[in-house]
């Protein structure tokens, strides 16, 4: 950074180097980021403003006109990159008053959201493209933590830097304010444009990186966390008071009814300890008969912050207003609840560091810590043993929670709701296999169906045990038709078809003829074309008998199609 030209140095040189710095301005180890920015900045005084205005100027130069064609790709990124150690080692107050950069990262961020500018480590530097990139054996090597796009890394760390730094000023009309970042009049206009940008950005699939600088910067705006499909299911249990079994009471003598099942998994810190909670007399009957544990919150909690933090315990996601953000930063601390802490005390995010996502899935441990009140047993005759206390039984089977079941599958909110034998029994028998309901269960608690890795453990399966895997995601897709299970039909489609390429063509066969019983036709299609090539061998073998005539008519079609277009 202290040559005369920066510049004019090899993008061999410039990338690795300036990366490596920014590893450690960045890192978890304090002495270590203190250190290399106690370094940098004893050399800003030699490079001067004027190192500064000529990154600025070059980056709003290539944003003054038509931005996919006229970026110059690599420039952008060395300029990033430099800005984004600049940014780092020392907070630029004034900057606002002389320039307009947070205008022209945002561009350059929005062109790199919607893929007009994509630039990866490999295309920049040499010694990256003889690598060995791709999985070896069952270790797969992941993409770096700053994502594939290094530019909208790079141009997100800048931007949220430059944004932290700046204080009682609007950062769209540079007018002077009292508190925030962002007059009234400039709010909405900013609103609907640049941030809603970002907040869909949170539902892509960036890497850890980019999505922590994403939160980070929404955040600045008084938006914490991150909107998700499950955390807008549960925000619902909120206003829902029928399967409340929490009252917290405050100091003013205000109650707030809640859920332990979603306090224990998102923020148990509100809870007493799990064993003196059951253990307490505090558990009591509500007006209707209704047993509610009763926790009496301390007289320096504030009511507003506590529903503040209540509302990121159940959706992921909360408005936090320049008003109330002390009182519910110190909350968020003494709850561990160390991303919106960090949010709210404009941390900067470190090297590495985990995205967090909305997860219920450590609320189904054993029954001391579950708050488990309804069982979810399979169609299976196998024997399980179970580690929840008490529990007799010795089918497979999930010790789960109402709350999070109304709250995520419509049949099971009018099955409770219904009054009919059913909704008074403390197990529901599902029609599905064990390892179907496993995955079932996952969808409900973390709002993804889990997949199967296709590395070596997968190859080294048995085609009955690749058959089961396969037979569970017919199994769910049935079932999502009658329980209105929205989204684990497609979901089950894809997990189906990716696993069939790799799967031996016994495996697929018999998925073939159990997703045909079941009436999976797309499943079945699927399947189908995963083993067309195969169809003269499958039949010279005798493997397709268990196949009636109008799947074996499916095979032939897909076979002589495969044909046709150049295969066999």
């Amino acid at each position: 950074m202290r040559k005369s030209s920066p510049m004019t140095l090899s993008k061999d040189v410039q990338e690795p180097a300036l990366r490596a710095v920014l590893m450690m301005l960045l890192s978890p180890n304090g002495y270590i980021q203190y250190e290399a920015s106690f370094k940098l900045s004893e050399g800003l005084p030699y490079l001067g403003d004027g190192y500064l205005n000529v990154l600025l100027s070059s980056l709003e130069s290539n944003t003054t006109r038509s931005v996919a064609t006229s970026f110059d790709s690599f420039k952008i990124m060395t300029n990033l990159m430099n800005l984004a150690c600049l940014v780092l080692s020392r907070p630029y107050h004034n900057l606002l008053n002389k320039r307009n950069p947070i205008d022209v990262l945002s561009i350059i961020i929005k062109e790199c959201l919607h893929n007009n500018i994509h630039i990866t480590r490999s295309k920049v530097t040499s010694h990256l493209h003889f690598c060995f990139e791709g999985s070896s054996c069952c270790c797969y090597l992941g993409e770096e933590w700053e994502g594939e796009n290094i530019v909208l890394y790079y141009g997100l760390v800048g931007l949220f830097n430059l944004l932290r730094s700046t204080t009682l000023v609007c950062v769209q009309c540079k007018r002077k304010l009292d508190v925030g970042i962002l007059c009234h009049d400039c709010r909405d206009q900013y609103t609907e444009d640049f941030l809603i940008v970002l907040q869909r950005a949170l539902s892509q699939s960036l890497s850890s990186g980019p999505k922590l600088y994403i939160a980070h910067i929404l955040s600045l705006f008084g938006l914490c966390g991150s909107p998700s499909k499950l955390g807008g299911k549960m925000s619902s249990a909120l206003d829902n008071n029928d399967l409340a079994d929490l009252e917290l009471l405050l100091s003013d003598g205000e109650s707030i009814n809640a859920h332990t099942a979603i306090i224990s998994a998102r923020c148990p810190k509100l809870l007493p300890s799990v064993k003196c909670l059951l253990g307490s007399d505090e558990k009591v009957k509500d007006e209707w008969g209704k047993s509610v544990y009763r926790v009496q919150m301390s007289d320096r909690v504030d009511s507003h912050a506590l529903k503040k933090i209540l509302e990121y315990t159940y959706t992921g996601f909360v408005m936090v207003g320049d008003d109330i953000v002390k009182p519910v930063r110190t909350l968020a601390k003494y709850c561990h609840l160390k991303p919106l802490a960090e949010m709210l005390q404009k941390e900067q995010p470190r090297w590495n560091s985990d995205y967090t996502r909305y997860d219920l899935t450590v609320a189904l441990g054993p029954v001391e810590h579950s708050f488990s009140d309804i069982i979810l047993e399979a169609q299976s005759n196998e024997e399980m043993k179970c580690d929840h206390g008490p529990c007799q039984l010795s089918t497979p089977h999930v010790h789960s929670h109402k709350t999070v079941l109304i709250m995520s599958c419509d049949y099971l909110r009018a099955l409770f709701r219904s009054g009919m034998h059913e909704s008074f029994s403390d197990v529901i028998r599902v029609p599905l296999g064990w390892q179907a309901l496993d995955k079932l269960v996952h969808w409900f608690y973390s709002g993804e169906l889990p997949s199967v890795a296709l590395d070596c453990r997968w190859n080294n399966l048995s085609s009955d045990e690749q058959r089961s895997h396969l037979n569970a995601y017919a199994e769910l897709s049935s079932l999502a038709e009658f329980w209105f299970l929205e989204g684990v039909k497609e979901e089950s489609l894809s997990a189906a078809s990716s696993l069939l390429g790799s799967s031996t063509s016994a495996a697929a066969v018999e998925f073939v003829a159990f997703a045909a019983n079941l009436g999976q036709w797309e499943m079945v299609e699927a399947g189908v074309r995963s083993v067309a090539h195969l169809y003269p061998r499958l039949r010279d073998s005798g493997r397709l008998e268990r196949l009636d005539e109008e799947l074996l008519n499916m095979l032939r079609t897909e076979y002589v199609r495969y044909s046709q277009h150049g295969g066999g």
